[in-house]
């Protein structure tokens, strides 16, 4: 007769990791249409972004150092994009032992709240990102199936559900496009910036020059102005001197 297992006991550094990580799902939870939402006229990538860094820094002063000097960007197509790829892969495997979520943690089972149970990134239909695809992000959560999966769809019972439903070359070839487009989109709009900066500082010196010409052309007003004075007392000086000599004669 087998020996019941004994409850396994969590370290209490990895528990403190667990706590930490499921604050932070927590916080992506709360601000989620915020975070993950489609880009709309109020909804731009730069509120997504400074989202991002805002949950980013409650986190870390939450103990979550992981996060730190970590950029927005970073926080959301790297630290948060991994650990959703990871989770529903768990949960897929869990499934298909009839496990379910109950073997989840505290964190994966709120990533799984995000991104919604029943939605088609858990259920294999599709695994486009919630917001604007990234290709960062979509490749890695649509990367090509493993030997273990490819062998567990080749050996499947007939009526078992199969593991998650990649998407073919041509979904990635899309996902690809759409991100060199948003690269394109982000490229332009920095171009436009400089091209206002520069026209900006040729106002400032055209400015400055057209300031310096006024006191110039003042000055020169002034020197003219002194000039005449100068001739006319000449002018006056001379009358006096002929005037006398006129009378001798």
């Amino acid at each position: 007769m087998e020996t019941p297992k004994a409850n396994k006991k969590v370290n209490p550094a990895t528990k403190v990791k667990h706590d930490q990580k499921a604050h932070f799902m927590k916080l992506v939870l709360e601000n989620k249409d915020v975070l993950l939402g489609k880009l709309t006229g109020d909804l731009t990538h730069e509120k997504q972004r400074d989202k991002w860094a805002e949950i980013r820094d409650i986190a870390i002063a939450n103990g979550y150092t992981k996060l730190s000097g970590k950029s927005a960007n970073y926080v959301r197509y790297t630290t948060f994009s991994q650990f959703k790829t990871r989770t529903v892969q768990k949960y897929d495997k869990l499934k298909q032992t009839g496990a379910g979520g109950n073997k989840l943690n505290e964190a994966e089972n709120l990533l799984l709240e995000i991104v919604g149970r029943d939605s088609a990134q858990i259920n294999g239909l599709d695994v486009e990102e919630l917001g604007v695809p990234t290709l960062n992000e979509d490749f890695q959560s649509t990367s090509a199936p493993t030997q273990r999966s490819t062998q567990e769809r080749a050996t499947s019972i007939p009526g078992e559900r199969t593991p998650l439903k990649r998407p073919n070359k041509e979904k990635l070839d899309n996902l690809i496009k759409a991100a060199k487009l948003e690269i394109m989109k982000e490229q332009v709009i920095g171009q436009r910036l400089d091209n206002r900066k520069k026209e900006l500082e040729i106002f400032e010196i055209e400015a400055r020059i057209g300031a310096r010409q006024t006191v110039l052309l003042d000055e020169l007003r002034s020197r003219i102005e002194n000039g005449h004075t100068i001739i006319t007392s000449i002018h006056m000086f001379a009358s006096g001197i002929d005037s006398p000599m006129d009378e001798t004669r």
